[in-house]
């Protein structure tokens, strides 16, 4: 047998003095990964729960904030993209895997851009990873938090762009 390869746990609950075979409303179906709790979440799953906590805001909307001392734009981008295509100017560029360390006061890493006070608008390439960060800054205490989605619809829209 090749271990090489492992797969993800499966959960099988049983209903005490059920029938055999009987499952209970949460068992998760043979074969699905579970977390111990119920059904794991994918990144489907995820995307739509961002999508509905946090706003989406359109290019047009988002160049009248430009330059405002109470609106933060947050650039999610890796650093090699934001070098190749440039941002939007005065945004902050950092990466999705480090914005919980920035924006967290309380880390050493923290930036002090990050003000939960401030309107944080959160852009990618697509629009996946901003979602995910504005999720993410909410359930930090940011409340005012928006996703303008991918920078190609920035640019489609005709948005200034500044070098990364």
């Amino acid at each position: 047998m090749d271990y090489s390869r492992s797969q993800p746990a499966t959960t099988l609950r049983i209903q005490h003095g059920a029938p055999c075979g009987s499952l209970d409303q949460n068992t998760a179906v043979a074969g699905e990964p579970t977390d111990g709790e119920g059904p794991m979440k994918t990144v489907q799953s995820m995307l739509a729960e961002a999508d509905a906590e946090v706003p989406r805001i359109t290019p047009d909307e988002a160049k009248g904030l430009l330059g405002r001392a109470d609106v933060l734009f947050l650039d999610v981008r890796e650093p090699a993209e934001v070098t190749a295509s440039g941002k939007i100017p005065g945004a902050v560029a950092i990466p999705r895997g480090l914005v919980e360390f920035r924006a967290d006061p309380a880390s050493a890493m923290h930036d002090a851009v990050f003000d939960r006070t401030k309107t944080v608008i959160a852009y990618c390439a697509s629009g996946g990873r901003s979602a995910l960060v504005g999720k993410t800054l909410k359930d930090m205490g940011y409340g005012n938090v928006r996703n303008l989605g991918g920078f190609k619809g920035w640019l489609d829209a005709g948005g200034d762009v500044e070098k990364g």
